[in-house]
């Protein structure tokens, strides 16, 4: 939920929009998810041997998976940008993994994106300011992507 405080602070439009309801919870939801998943790195042993990308792979090999890198490579369009409005389609087949997949696909992906709506409900009346040039120092990139020296003011609309 950082992250959406850090994205909200940087686009006083999409403050405005979650205010007025002129855009989908759910599509910023999946929007910061998509910039910013819990889990930006995956760790997985491959139980057979497998091409990826014209690279073949024995059985038994570490694979890592950013869902961090996948989600910004160039099959978004605009793949850098917080946008929205991009949801209002569906994303392209695997490309969008902020919690995982298949049989690790993660059991709180639910109740996590029904923690996201509500606070991105409670924040939306409100307006929240960065409080200088930067909104965060720094990520720290261990298991999850964490804002480092947080900076911004909140206030009423």
């Amino acid at each position: 939920m950082a992250w959406g405080l850090v994205e909200i602070a940087s686009r006083p439009d999409v403050q405005r929009r979650l205010r007025d309801a002129s855009v989908e919870l759910s599509d910023v939801r999946r929007e910061l998810l998509r910039l910013w998943p819990p889990s930006w790195l995956f760790a997985r042993d491959a139980l057979a041997e497998v091409d990826v990308a014209g690279h073949r792979l024995p059985r038994g090999s570490h694979i890592l998976i950013s869902s961090w890198v996948l989600h910004r490579t160039n099959v978004w369009d605009d793949a850098m940008a917080f946008t929205p409005e991009r949801w209002t389609s569906a994303p392209p087949p695997n490309a969008y993994i902020p919690y995982g997949a298949g049989k690790r696909y993660c059991m709180g992906a639910s109740f996590a994106n029904a923690q996201i709506d509500a606070f991105l409900g409670a924040v939306s009346d409100a307006r929240i300011f960065p409080a200088g040039a930067a909104v965060y120092d720094s990520i720290d990139d261990r298991a999850t992507l964490v804002p480092v020296g947080l900076k911004f003011r909140v206030g009423n609309i």
